[in-house]
Parts: C-alpha cells; sequence; structure tokens
C-alpha cells in the first residue's frame, strides 16, 4: 500500500490544481506535457535556443505535484 491510497480525493481541491497547470501551460504551452493524472505529474523541455539546429542546450524538468499542493511542494 502507498501512500496515494490513503488521500481522500473528495476533500483534494483538484480544480485549484488545474489552475496552476492551466498557467504554466499557458507560459510553455510547446514545452509543456501531462505524463499522469490524480496525482499530477508533468514534463516540461526548456530549450537555450528557439532555433533547433542551433540548441545545443536542453533542460527537461519532470515534476509530481502532491494531492496537498500548495501546502507541500512539488517533487522534482
Amino acid at each position: 500500500m502507498n501512500e496515494e491510497d490513503d488521500i481522500d480525493h473528495e476533500k483534494v481541491n483538484y480544480e485549484d490544481l488545474l489552475c496552476e497547470l492551466e498557467a504554466i501551460e499557458v507560459i510553455f504551452p510547446e514545452e509543456y506535457k501531462l505524463l499522469t493524472s490524480k496525482p499530477y505529474k508533468i514534463e516540461i523541455q526548456i530549450n537555450a535556443n528557439a532555433d533547433p539546429d542551433d540548441n545545443y542546450l536542453k533542460m527537461l524538468l519532470v515534476c509530481e505535484i502532491p494531492h496537498d499542493y500548495p501546502n507541500n511542494i512539488p517533487f522534482m
């Protein structure tokens, strides 16, 4: 049994979490990818240069958002 099994999903404010995720998606429309829902896990690929032929530096951010966010910070 893992920690997610103990969550009372009726008490989780998923609407606020979705608003936060939508804001991130607006900022990074091409880079944002939703990996899982409830618990939410996202991926954002940030490129150093907009030109794909001249882009030698990239960062992949994978973020797990806890059900009690913002009381607990995301795991990155």
